[in-house]
């Protein structure tokens, strides 16, 4: 019995080994994209990338995809500066609600937040 057993246990603890590191791989795979894809370059290469122009249409496609990376960069800017609005309106709404752990553990979040839009920002 302590043989069949063994062998089980080192398939089943080397698959939850597996599943862990293949989904830590797929968030950072995930968040490097969109990373990339966050930045008016990005936006470029992304839009390029995805039609796969031959020179010419390129070279056509160009001033199109420069307004609308722009058009685009803004639109994340103003979205980010309205969810940050909207966050500290909910936690001055919540103040009376929160202990004063769980307010410093959605400032940390905020905070961590934060510091990944200014990573994309620029």
């Amino acid at each position: 019995m302590k043989r069949k057993i063994k062998p089980i246990l080192i398939l089943l603890v080397t698959l939850i080994i597996g599943f862990v590191i293949g989904g830590l791989t797929t968030v950072h795979i995930i968040r490097y994209k969109l990373m990339q894809f966050a930045t008016e370059e990005g936006f470029k290469e992304a839009t390029y990338g995805f039609f796969n122009p031959d020179d010419e249409q390129k070279n056509e496609m160009k001033p199109i995809v420069e307004k609308y990376s722009k058009k685009h960069n803004e639109l994340r800017r103003t979205f980010f500066i309205e969810f940050f609005n909207m966050a500290d309106s909910m936690l001055i709404e919540l103040d009376s609600v929160l202990t004063d752990d769980q307010k410093e553990k959605y400032l940390e979040k905020m905070s961590e937040h934060e510091d990944d839009i200014e990573k994309m920002m620029k």
